[in-house]
Protein backbone atom coordinates (compact mmCIF):
# COMPACT_ATOMS: atom_id res chain seq x y z
CA UNK A 1 0.00 0.00 0.00
CA UNK A 2 2.78 2.21 1.04
CA UNK A 3 4.46 1.68 -2.38
CA UNK A 4 1.14 2.14 -4.31
CA UNK A 5 0.99 5.88 -2.63
CA UNK A 6 4.38 6.93 -2.96
CA UNK A 7 3.66 5.82 -6.96
CA UNK A 8 0.52 8.22 -7.14
CA UNK A 9 2.40 10.80 -5.61
CA UNK A 10 5.45 10.58 -7.78
CA UNK A 11 3.12 11.15 -10.90
CA UNK A 12 0.80 13.89 -9.25
CA UNK A 13 4.05 15.67 -8.72
CA UNK A 14 5.01 14.91 -11.86
CA UNK A 15 1.77 16.26 -14.20
CA UNK A 16 1.79 19.64 -11.76
CA UNK A 17 5.68 19.95 -13.27
CA UNK A 18 4.63 19.16 -16.54
CA UNK A 19 1.36 22.16 -16.13
CA UNK A 20 3.60 24.55 -14.95
CA UNK A 21 5.88 23.96 -17.87
CA UNK A 22 3.35 24.31 -20.35
CA UNK A 23 2.92 28.04 -19.47
CA UNK A 24 6.63 28.56 -19.82
CA UNK A 25 6.19 27.43 -24.04
CA UNK A 26 9.60 29.53 -25.17
CA UNK A 27 11.24 26.61 -23.58
CA UNK A 28 9.29 23.76 -25.53
CA UNK A 29 11.55 21.98 -27.39
CA UNK A 30 13.86 21.53 -24.59
CA UNK A 31 11.48 21.08 -22.01
CA UNK A 32 9.40 18.26 -25.11
CA UNK A 33 12.59 16.68 -25.77
CA UNK A 34 13.74 15.82 -21.94
CA UNK A 35 10.16 14.18 -21.17
CA UNK A 36 9.54 12.18 -24.73
CA UNK A 37 13.59 10.74 -23.84
CA UNK A 38 13.53 10.56 -20.23
CA UNK A 39 9.63 10.17 -19.43
CA UNK A 40 8.42 8.70 -22.27
CA UNK A 41 4.61 8.34 -20.96
CA UNK A 42 4.86 11.78 -19.32
CA UNK A 43 6.24 12.88 -22.50
CA UNK A 44 2.76 11.95 -24.19
CA UNK A 45 0.75 13.65 -21.89
CA UNK A 46 3.03 16.78 -22.01
CA UNK A 47 2.14 16.42 -26.27
CA UNK A 48 -1.09 15.90 -25.42
CA UNK A 49 -1.02 19.26 -23.28
CA UNK A 50 0.76 21.27 -25.41
CA UNK A 51 -1.53 20.11 -28.54
CA UNK A 52 -4.53 21.11 -26.36
CA UNK A 53 -3.50 24.63 -26.78
CA UNK A 54 -3.15 24.79 -30.36
CA UNK A 55 -5.62 22.44 -31.26
CA UNK A 56 -8.16 24.58 -29.38
CA UNK A 57 -6.84 27.76 -31.32
CA UNK A 58 -7.50 26.48 -34.64
CA UNK A 59 -10.79 25.26 -34.09
CA UNK A 60 -11.92 28.30 -33.04
CA UNK A 61 -10.83 29.73 -36.41
CA UNK A 62 -13.13 27.37 -38.32
CA UNK A 63 -13.89 28.39 -41.28
CA UNK A 64 -11.42 31.10 -41.96
CA UNK A 65 -8.95 32.08 -44.19
CA UNK A 66 -5.63 32.89 -42.97
CA UNK A 67 -2.23 34.60 -44.66
CA UNK A 68 0.49 34.36 -42.81
CA UNK A 69 2.66 37.45 -42.29
CA UNK A 70 6.00 38.74 -40.66
CA UNK A 71 6.20 42.33 -39.03
CA UNK A 72 9.62 44.35 -38.52
CA UNK A 73 8.99 47.19 -36.20
CA UNK A 74 10.12 49.84 -33.41
CA UNK A 75 10.26 47.31 -30.09
CA UNK A 76 8.73 50.36 -28.32
CA UNK A 77 5.15 49.77 -29.93
CA UNK A 78 3.32 47.65 -29.20
CA UNK A 79 -0.20 48.72 -31.11
CA UNK A 80 0.43 48.24 -35.01
CA UNK A 81 -0.86 49.03 -38.18
CA UNK A 82 -1.18 46.81 -41.06
CA UNK A 83 -2.00 46.55 -44.70
CA UNK A 84 -5.63 44.47 -45.02
CA UNK A 85 -4.73 42.17 -47.07
CA UNK A 86 -8.28 41.34 -47.57
CA UNK A 87 -9.60 44.11 -47.93
CA UNK A 88 -12.48 43.46 -45.35
CA UNK A 89 -13.31 44.19 -41.68
CA UNK A 90 -14.22 40.72 -41.14
CA UNK A 91 -10.76 40.42 -39.94
CA UNK A 92 -8.60 40.09 -36.99
CA UNK A 93 -4.86 39.16 -36.05
CA UNK A 94 -3.76 35.57 -34.61
CA UNK A 95 0.31 34.81 -33.33
CA UNK A 96 2.03 32.23 -34.75
CA UNK A 97 0.22 29.59 -32.41
CA UNK A 98 -3.41 30.85 -33.39
CA UNK A 99 -3.56 32.94 -30.69
CA UNK A 100 -6.08 35.73 -30.94
CA UNK A 101 -4.62 39.04 -30.63
CA UNK A 102 -6.83 42.28 -29.98
CA UNK A 103 -7.52 43.31 -33.26
CA UNK A 104 -10.05 45.44 -35.26
CA UNK A 105 -10.14 46.36 -39.18
CA UNK A 106 -10.83 49.01 -42.04
CA UNK A 107 -11.35 48.34 -45.09
CA UNK A 108 -7.37 49.53 -45.92
CA UNK A 109 -5.43 48.27 -42.95
CA UNK A 110 -5.22 46.61 -39.62
CA UNK A 111 -4.61 47.40 -36.27
CA UNK A 112 -3.27 45.11 -33.90
CA UNK A 113 -1.94 44.95 -30.11
CA UNK A 114 1.38 43.15 -29.84
CA UNK A 115 0.93 40.11 -26.71
CA UNK A 116 4.87 39.56 -25.74
CA UNK A 117 5.29 35.97 -26.70
CA UNK A 118 7.09 33.61 -28.18
CA UNK A 119 5.42 35.43 -31.71
CA UNK A 120 7.99 38.01 -31.54
CA UNK A 121 12.33 38.14 -32.08
CA UNK A 122 14.90 40.51 -31.59
CA UNK A 123 17.05 41.63 -34.17
CA UNK A 124 20.34 42.24 -33.46
CA UNK A 125 19.87 45.95 -35.41
CA UNK A 126 17.45 47.04 -32.71
CA UNK A 127 14.19 45.84 -34.35
CA UNK A 128 11.74 43.41 -33.31
CA UNK A 129 9.82 40.88 -35.64
CA UNK A 130 6.32 38.97 -35.01
CA UNK A 131 5.50 36.22 -37.08
CA UNK A 132 1.26 35.27 -37.66
CA UNK A 133 -1.46 35.54 -39.86
CA UNK A 134 -3.65 37.82 -40.93
CA UNK A 135 -7.61 35.74 -40.57
CA UNK A 136 -10.63 36.33 -42.75
CA UNK A 137 -14.15 35.01 -41.79
CA UNK A 138 -17.42 36.98 -42.81
CA UNK A 139 -18.94 36.26 -39.18
CA UNK A 140 -16.20 38.04 -37.54
CA UNK A 141 -17.77 41.45 -36.61
CA UNK A 142 -15.46 44.08 -34.38
CA UNK A 143 -15.86 47.69 -33.67
CA UNK A 144 -13.49 49.62 -35.16
CA UNK A 145 -10.94 51.87 -33.08
CA UNK A 146 -8.44 53.79 -34.84
CA UNK A 147 -4.59 53.59 -36.09
CA UNK A 148 -1.99 52.38 -34.81
CA UNK A 149 2.30 52.84 -35.42
CA UNK A 150 3.19 52.12 -38.39
CA UNK A 151 5.90 49.20 -38.74
CA UNK A 152 9.23 49.34 -40.88
CA UNK A 153 7.93 46.86 -43.30
CA UNK A 154 5.31 44.19 -43.76
CA UNK A 155 5.62 40.60 -45.79
CA UNK A 156 2.90 38.40 -47.15
CA UNK A 157 3.06 35.25 -47.98
CA UNK A 158 0.32 34.70 -50.35
CA UNK A 159 1.72 31.10 -51.57
CA UNK A 160 0.70 29.54 -48.27
CA UNK A 161 -2.83 30.95 -47.68
CA UNK A 162 -5.15 28.53 -46.08
CA UNK A 163 -8.70 27.98 -45.37
CA UNK A 164 -9.27 26.07 -42.10
CA UNK A 165 -12.15 23.68 -43.11
CA UNK A 166 -13.32 19.70 -42.79
CA UNK A 167 -10.74 18.68 -44.76
CA UNK A 168 -7.66 20.86 -43.10
CA UNK A 169 -9.06 19.34 -39.54
CA UNK A 170 -9.20 15.44 -40.52
CA UNK A 171 -5.67 16.01 -41.91
CA UNK A 172 -4.18 17.34 -38.27
CA UNK A 173 -6.45 14.74 -36.15
CA UNK A 174 -2.70 12.70 -35.87
CA UNK A 175 -0.38 14.67 -33.26
CA UNK A 176 2.84 12.47 -33.16
CA UNK A 177 1.89 9.15 -33.25
CA UNK A 178 -0.05 8.25 -30.45
CA UNK A 179 -1.77 11.48 -29.98
CA UNK A 180 -5.31 11.49 -31.49
CA UNK A 181 -7.45 14.22 -32.01
CA UNK A 182 -11.06 13.43 -32.69
CA UNK A 183 -13.54 16.17 -33.43
CA UNK A 184 -16.93 16.05 -31.72
CA UNK A 185 -20.26 17.41 -32.08
CA UNK A 186 -19.85 18.92 -35.56
CA UNK A 187 -16.77 20.68 -35.16
CA UNK A 188 -17.63 21.98 -32.26
CA UNK A 189 -15.85 20.80 -29.60
CA UNK A 190 -12.36 18.18 -29.99
CA UNK A 191 -11.25 15.91 -27.44
CA UNK A 192 -7.89 14.61 -27.41
CA UNK A 193 -6.44 11.26 -26.59
CA UNK A 194 -3.15 9.47 -25.76
CA UNK A 195 -4.04 5.46 -26.61
CA UNK A 196 -1.32 3.98 -24.74
CA UNK A 197 -2.97 5.49 -21.64
CA UNK A 198 -6.03 6.57 -22.24
CA UNK A 199 -5.72 10.08 -21.17
CA UNK A 200 -8.81 12.02 -22.90
CA UNK A 201 -8.81 15.90 -22.83
CA UNK A 202 -12.20 17.49 -24.24
CA UNK A 203 -10.93 21.11 -25.18
CA UNK A 204 -12.79 23.72 -24.18
CA UNK A 205 -14.23 26.94 -26.35
CA UNK A 206 -14.30 30.35 -26.36
CA UNK A 207 -16.51 31.94 -28.74
CA UNK A 208 -19.14 34.80 -27.09
CA UNK A 209 -21.92 33.39 -29.92
CA UNK A 210 -22.90 30.92 -27.78
CA UNK A 211 -22.87 33.05 -24.53
CA UNK A 212 -25.89 34.77 -23.24
CA UNK A 213 -24.85 37.88 -20.34
CA UNK A 214 -27.93 39.48 -18.44
CA UNK A 215 -28.34 41.49 -15.31
CA UNK A 216 -25.18 43.43 -15.00
CA UNK A 217 -24.41 45.02 -11.77
CA UNK A 218 -21.97 48.04 -10.50
CA UNK A 219 -21.29 47.11 -6.73
CA UNK A 220 -18.38 48.51 -4.93
CA UNK A 221 -16.80 49.03 -8.43
CA UNK A 222 -17.15 45.07 -9.34
CA UNK A 223 -19.22 44.18 -11.88
CA UNK A 224 -21.96 41.05 -11.42
CA UNK A 225 -23.26 39.40 -14.45
CA UNK A 226 -25.47 36.67 -15.31
CA UNK A 227 -23.61 34.38 -17.59
CA UNK A 228 -25.11 31.40 -19.09
CA UNK A 229 -23.37 28.69 -21.82
CA UNK A 230 -25.88 27.85 -24.56
CA UNK A 231 -23.29 26.05 -26.45
CA UNK A 232 -22.95 21.86 -26.12
CA UNK A 233 -19.12 22.46 -25.82
CA UNK A 234 -17.85 23.74 -22.28
CA UNK A 235 -16.26 27.48 -22.81
CA UNK A 236 -13.37 29.24 -21.30
CA UNK A 237 -13.84 32.38 -20.07
CA UNK A 238 -10.36 32.85 -18.93
CA UNK A 239 -9.84 33.34 -22.89
CA UNK A 240 -12.25 35.92 -23.24
CA UNK A 241 -11.24 39.19 -23.26
CA UNK A 242 -13.24 42.16 -21.19
CA UNK A 243 -13.46 45.92 -21.35
CA UNK A 244 -11.89 46.97 -24.66
CA UNK A 245 -9.51 43.77 -25.02
CA UNK A 246 -8.27 43.03 -22.13
CA UNK A 247 -8.10 39.32 -20.99
CA UNK A 248 -9.17 38.74 -17.20
CA UNK A 249 -7.15 37.14 -14.56
CA UNK A 250 -8.77 34.47 -12.92
CA UNK A 251 -8.62 35.16 -9.31
CA UNK A 252 -7.34 38.61 -9.94
CA UNK A 253 -9.49 40.95 -11.65
CA UNK A 254 -12.23 38.07 -12.81
CA UNK A 255 -13.76 35.40 -10.38
CA UNK A 256 -17.06 33.62 -10.85
CA UNK A 257 -19.64 32.14 -8.55
CA UNK A 258 -18.81 28.31 -9.27
CA UNK A 259 -15.62 29.39 -8.88
CA UNK A 260 -14.22 28.20 -11.77
CA UNK A 261 -13.49 29.89 -15.63
CA UNK A 262 -15.12 27.17 -17.65
CA UNK A 263 -18.94 26.92 -17.85
CA UNK A 264 -20.66 23.87 -18.83
CA UNK A 265 -22.97 23.28 -21.42
CA UNK A 266 -26.47 24.42 -20.38
CA UNK A 267 -24.75 26.10 -17.02
CA UNK A 268 -25.71 29.35 -15.52
CA UNK A 269 -23.18 31.33 -13.47
CA UNK A 270 -22.39 34.69 -12.06
CA UNK A 271 -18.95 36.30 -13.47
CA UNK A 272 -17.21 38.61 -11.07
CA UNK A 273 -15.16 41.59 -12.79
CA UNK A 274 -13.02 44.74 -11.79
CA UNK A 275 -15.01 47.79 -13.85
CA UNK A 276 -12.52 50.33 -15.43
CA UNK A 277 -14.93 52.97 -15.47
CA UNK A 278 -14.52 53.48 -19.16
CA UNK A 279 -17.82 52.27 -20.48
CA UNK A 280 -21.24 51.76 -19.25
CA UNK A 281 -22.03 48.35 -20.58
CA UNK A 282 -20.26 45.17 -20.05
CA UNK A 283 -19.05 43.50 -22.97
CA UNK A 284 -17.10 40.38 -24.05
CA UNK A 285 -15.39 39.84 -26.99
CA UNK A 286 -13.53 37.05 -28.89
CA UNK A 287 -12.74 35.87 -32.49
CA UNK A 288 -13.56 39.28 -33.75
CA UNK A 289 -17.49 39.27 -32.27
CA UNK A 290 -18.76 41.24 -29.47
CA UNK A 291 -21.72 40.91 -27.24
CA UNK A 292 -22.82 43.57 -24.94
CA UNK A 293 -25.55 44.54 -21.73
CA UNK A 294 -25.88 47.59 -20.05
CA UNK A 295 -24.64 48.25 -16.49
CA UNK A 296 -28.10 48.42 -14.61
CA UNK A 297 -27.81 50.69 -11.96
CA UNK A 298 -24.99 52.99 -13.06
CA UNK A 299 -26.63 56.57 -11.43
CA UNK A 300 -27.95 57.88 -15.27
CA UNK A 301 -31.65 59.29 -15.28
CA UNK A 302 -31.87 60.23 -18.88
CA UNK A 303 -30.21 58.42 -22.17
CA UNK A 304 -30.19 61.22 -24.72
CA UNK A 305 -29.90 60.07 -28.69
CA UNK A 306 -28.16 62.60 -30.68
CA UNK A 307 -27.30 62.13 -34.57
CA UNK A 308 -24.52 63.67 -36.00
CA UNK A 309 -24.71 64.34 -39.80
CA UNK A 310 -21.65 64.56 -42.41
CA UNK A 311 -23.23 66.21 -45.69
CA UNK A 312 -19.58 66.22 -47.24
CA UNK A 313 -18.83 63.96 -50.54
CA UNK A 314 -15.49 63.33 -47.95
CA UNK A 315 -15.11 61.97 -44.87
CA UNK A 316 -14.29 63.67 -41.68
CA UNK A 317 -10.74 63.02 -40.23
CA UNK A 318 -10.36 60.36 -37.57
CA UNK A 319 -10.48 61.64 -34.80
CA UNK A 320 -12.56 64.42 -35.30
CA UNK A 321 -14.10 67.02 -32.59
CA UNK A 322 -17.69 67.91 -32.37
CA UNK A 323 -19.07 70.49 -30.48
CA UNK A 324 -22.25 69.65 -29.16
CA UNK A 325 -24.76 72.23 -27.12
CA UNK A 326 -27.97 72.14 -25.17
CA UNK A 327 -29.81 75.12 -24.94
CA UNK A 328 -32.57 76.83 -23.09
CA UNK A 329 -33.92 78.69 -26.56
CA UNK A 330 -32.85 79.60 -30.25
CA UNK A 331 -29.94 81.25 -31.01
CA UNK A 332 -28.43 82.63 -34.32
CA UNK A 333 -24.71 82.34 -34.94
CA UNK A 334 -24.26 80.78 -37.43
CA UNK A 335 -24.79 76.75 -38.98
CA UNK A 336 -21.50 75.55 -37.67
CA UNK A 337 -22.60 75.38 -33.60
CA UNK A 338 -24.72 72.51 -33.44
CA UNK A 339 -26.99 72.65 -30.50
CA UNK A 340 -30.26 71.20 -29.32
CA UNK A 341 -33.03 73.69 -28.50
CA UNK A 342 -35.00 72.01 -24.99
CA UNK A 343 -35.11 73.63 -22.00
CA UNK A 344 -36.45 70.97 -20.14
CA UNK A 345 -33.57 69.22 -20.94
CA UNK A 346 -31.23 71.80 -20.30
CA UNK A 347 -32.59 72.42 -16.63
CA UNK A 348 -31.39 69.11 -16.14
CA UNK A 349 -27.76 69.82 -16.54
CA UNK A 350 -25.32 71.02 -13.64
CA UNK A 351 -24.02 74.40 -14.41
CA UNK A 352 -20.52 73.04 -14.31
CA UNK A 353 -21.43 70.11 -16.99
CA UNK A 354 -20.56 67.79 -14.27
CA UNK A 355 -23.68 65.19 -14.34
CA UNK A 356 -23.07 64.84 -18.03
CA UNK A 357 -21.21 62.18 -20.15
CA UNK A 358 -21.23 60.83 -23.79
CA UNK A 359 -20.58 57.08 -25.13
CA UNK A 360 -21.08 54.94 -27.81
CA UNK A 361 -24.37 53.32 -28.06
CA UNK A 362 -22.85 49.68 -29.48
CA UNK A 363 -21.10 48.95 -26.90
CA UNK A 364 -20.91 51.43 -24.02
CA UNK A 365 -17.65 52.71 -24.57
CA UNK A 366 -17.45 56.38 -22.86
CA UNK A 367 -15.97 58.93 -25.46
CA UNK A 368 -13.56 62.07 -24.07
CA UNK A 369 -15.55 64.88 -24.24
CA UNK A 370 -14.07 68.35 -22.34
CA UNK A 371 -17.32 70.93 -20.85
CA UNK A 372 -16.58 74.17 -22.38
CA UNK A 373 -18.75 76.12 -20.43
CA UNK A 374 -22.25 78.68 -20.89
CA UNK A 375 -22.73 80.23 -24.01
CA UNK A 376 -24.78 83.54 -23.26
CA UNK A 377 -26.79 84.92 -26.78
CA UNK A 378 -28.82 87.38 -25.44
CA UNK A 379 -31.33 85.96 -23.52
CA UNK A 380 -30.26 82.14 -24.38
CA UNK A 381 -28.09 79.77 -22.80
CA UNK A 382 -26.00 76.94 -23.65
CA UNK A 383 -23.96 74.49 -22.02
CA UNK A 384 -21.32 73.61 -24.80
CA UNK A 385 -19.16 70.22 -24.84
CA UNK A 386 -16.84 68.87 -27.27
CA UNK A 387 -16.67 65.46 -27.88
CA UNK A 388 -14.03 63.44 -29.64
CA UNK A 389 -15.02 60.92 -31.86
CA UNK A 390 -12.05 58.55 -33.05
CA UNK A 391 -13.31 56.85 -35.73
CA UNK A 392 -15.17 60.02 -38.34
CA UNK A 393 -18.20 59.65 -40.03
CA UNK A 394 -18.02 58.44 -43.62
CA UNK A 395 -18.99 60.56 -46.59
CA UNK A 396 -22.58 61.59 -46.93
CA UNK A 397 -22.95 59.61 -43.83
CA UNK A 398 -23.87 60.12 -40.14
CA UNK A 399 -23.40 58.74 -36.71
CA UNK A 400 -25.29 58.39 -33.11
CA UNK A 401 -23.94 58.88 -30.15
CA UNK A 402 -25.66 58.97 -26.79
CA UNK A 403 -25.87 61.59 -24.00
CA UNK A 404 -26.34 60.14 -20.71
CA UNK A 405 -27.34 62.57 -17.59
CA UNK A 406 -27.56 61.96 -14.25
CA UNK A 407 -29.10 63.24 -11.14
CA UNK A 408 -28.32 67.35 -10.98
CA UNK A 409 -25.54 66.10 -8.20
CA UNK A 410 -23.44 63.22 -9.71
CA UNK A 411 -20.56 64.60 -10.27
CA UNK A 412 -18.53 62.42 -13.44
CA UNK A 413 -15.81 64.41 -12.98
CA UNK A 414 -14.83 62.32 -10.04
CA UNK A 415 -15.99 59.28 -11.31
CA UNK A 416 -15.54 59.24 -14.76
CA UNK A 417 -11.98 61.60 -15.58
CA UNK A 418 -10.12 61.31 -18.04
CA UNK A 419 -13.08 60.54 -20.46
CA UNK A 420 -15.41 63.58 -18.65
CA UNK A 421 -13.65 67.25 -17.77
CA UNK A 422 -13.58 70.78 -17.53
CA UNK A 423 -10.96 73.52 -17.89
CA UNK A 424 -9.97 75.81 -14.60
CA UNK A 425 -12.25 78.63 -16.18
CA UNK A 426 -15.02 76.40 -15.55
CA UNK A 427 -13.98 74.30 -12.09
CA UNK A 428 -12.04 76.97 -10.66
CA UNK A 429 -8.83 73.75 -10.71
CA UNK A 430 -7.22 71.80 -13.30
CA UNK A 431 -7.84 68.35 -11.26
CA UNK A 432 -10.34 67.32 -14.48
CA UNK A 433 -9.34 69.22 -17.36
CA UNK A 434 -8.74 66.51 -20.04
CA UNK A 435 -8.30 68.75 -22.97
CA UNK A 436 -5.04 66.31 -23.77
CA UNK A 437 -7.71 63.52 -24.36
CA UNK A 438 -10.03 65.88 -26.79
CA UNK A 439 -8.32 67.61 -28.68
CA UNK A 440 -5.09 66.80 -31.35
CA UNK A 441 -3.40 69.40 -29.64
CA UNK A 442 -3.76 70.97 -26.36
CA UNK A 443 -1.74 72.80 -23.64
CA UNK A 444 -3.00 72.85 -19.54
CA UNK A 445 -0.71 75.52 -18.26
CA UNK A 446 -0.87 74.46 -14.46
CA UNK A 447 1.21 72.18 -12.50
CA UNK A 448 3.92 73.22 -14.59
CA UNK A 449 7.98 74.32 -13.32
CA UNK A 450 8.69 74.85 -16.47
CA UNK A 451 7.60 75.45 -20.34
CA UNK A 452 6.16 72.17 -21.80
CA UNK A 453 8.02 70.53 -24.72
CA UNK A 454 7.55 71.88 -27.99
CA UNK A 455 6.95 75.63 -26.48
CA UNK A 456 9.68 78.17 -25.86
CA UNK A 457 10.40 82.00 -25.30
CA UNK A 458 10.36 83.82 -28.41
CA UNK A 459 10.84 87.73 -26.41
CA UNK A 460 11.36 89.31 -23.36
CA UNK A 461 12.62 87.53 -20.28
CA UNK A 462 11.90 84.23 -19.39
CA UNK A 463 13.30 84.53 -16.05
CA UNK A 464 9.62 86.87 -15.44
CA UNK A 465 7.49 84.02 -16.35
CA UNK A 466 6.17 81.85 -13.18
CA UNK A 467 4.21 79.14 -12.64
CA UNK A 468 1.93 77.75 -10.28
CA UNK A 469 -0.37 75.13 -9.34
CA UNK A 470 -3.54 76.03 -11.68
CA UNK A 471 -2.08 78.71 -15.01
CA UNK A 472 1.24 80.12 -15.96
CA UNK A 473 1.96 84.25 -16.21
CA UNK A 474 3.89 85.30 -18.96
CA UNK A 475 4.20 88.97 -18.96
CA UNK A 476 3.46 91.13 -21.78
CA UNK A 477 6.94 92.13 -23.36
CA UNK A 478 7.14 96.82 -24.30
CA UNK A 479 8.94 95.71 -27.31
CA UNK A 480 9.27 93.06 -29.62
CA UNK A 481 12.71 94.48 -31.16
CA UNK A 482 10.58 94.82 -34.61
Amino acid sequence: MARSQLYLYTIVVLLLILFYFVSNLDLLDKEFQFYSDTYPQYGEIYKLLYGNDIFENILNLYGSTLIPFTVYYNCSYNIIQVPNYFNSTHVIVVDNVYNVLPSYASNNFVVFKIIDNYSISSSSTGYCIFNGYEVYNPYFNNQFEGTGNLPYYVVFYPQSIFTINDNYLNNLYNLEENVIFQYLNNYKCIAGEIKSLSVQKILNGISVNFLNISNAQLNNNIISVNITNNDICPIDLNKIYYDNYNIPSFGNNFNTSSNSYLIYPGQQIVGYYQYNNDDLYFCLESLGNEICTPINNLSIQYYVPITLYNSQPIPTPEPFQQDIAICNGTINIGNNFAYVNNIILFNQINSNGQNVMFFNPNNGQLFYSWYEGQLVNGNTYCDVWWVNIPNGIPANGNFVIYMAIGSYNTNYYSQYYTYVGAPIQVLGTSQYDNGNYVFNYYQNFGNLSSLPPNWAYVCGNQYSVSFSTNYTIIPPTTSMGL
